[in-house]
């Protein structure tokens, strides 16, 4: 989490730098979820960002002699409130962090016309990291496209070829996030001969995925990848503990790789990866 929240930091200061030469302040919104069902994540994620923003203005002066002033405005991880929040935030704004893919993929269509910066690191809407289309948007260091990419990598020994036969269910988040990887991943299917099996998980079943994980091994894919978010992780890892899920098959992308959910099970959890 430290090392996430320092290189959204230095990402947010790198687009803000062009508007600094004419600007009073450095108005940065932060879309936060300090409450709803992820903010367990979004506190500390939240409270690590305001506090670097304030040490550089203490210690700085701000960037380049101007004060930062980091907005925060709640969304609860609703899409709803995310747009309420951008249209509140806009008039003033140097960039904007949507921190859900759902609000980035709302928000998104008004940049080009709007003019404020999209900063989404690791997450929102893949095909934004052309330039080309999406002026106005980016998501360094990586897209979900590219996180899918080297899971199919990992597991296929560097050739996917080796993939053809097998069987890969895709456990999400049943939200944009959780979604965005499969047209990749169902592309790639096609091309290389292995079956995709989504398996989606409600924010209610987060804690409680027994349905899915009944499925996985009725199922029994050869590997399972996973686009988890708060609670889910850990629910989703305890029950393939459960279930005997050979663990070293079961691959999670960067939001998926928190040490503490791995913590709750033990030497139990020991072959489970996570792309960082």
């Amino acid at each position: 989490m430290k090392h996430w929240t320092r290189m959204i930091a230095a990402g947010v200061i790198s687009v803000m730098a062009g508007n600094v030469a004419a600007a009073e302040s450095l108005v940065v919104p932060n879309f936060t979820y300090r409450t709803g069902p992820f903010a367990a994540t979004g506190i500390p994620l939240m409270n690590g960002q305001r506090d670097y923003f304030e040490m550089l203005n203490a210690r700085d002066g701000g960037v380049g002699g101007i004060e930062v002033e980091f907005i925060e405005c709640e969304t609860g991880y609703s899409t709803e409130k995310g747009l309420e929040c951008h249209e509140r935030t806009k008039d003033r704004a140097v960039v904007t962090q949507p921190w859900s893919t759902g609000i980035t993929l709302q928000v998104l269509s008004k940049t080009n016309v709007d003019q404020i910066p999209i900063l989404a690191p690791g997450y929102g809407f893949s095909p934004m990291s052309d330039g080309t289309t999406f002026h106005w948007a980016f998501n360094p260091p990586a897209s979900y496209w590219d996180g899918m990419s080297m899971i199919l990598q990992a597991i296929s020994d560097g050739d996917l070829s080796n993939l053809s036969g097998k069987k890969i269910a895709h456990l999400h988040l049943d939200h944009p996030y959780g979604k965005e990887p499969l047209p990749l991943l169902e592309a790639m299917g096609a091309q290389y001969g292995f079956e995709v099996l989504p398996i989606p998980v409600g924010i209610s079943e987060m804690q409680n995925q027994s349905a899915q994980w009944l499925q996985i091994r009725r199922e029994r894919p050869d590997f399972v990848t996973m686009w988890g978010w708060g609670a889910m992780n850990a629910g989703a890892i305890t029950e393939a503990i459960k279930t005997r899920y050979p663990m070293d098959q079961f691959v999670g992308i960067w939001w998926s790789g928190h040490s503490d959910d791995l913590q709750l099970v033990g030497e139990e959890g020991k072959g489970y990866r996570a792309i960082t």
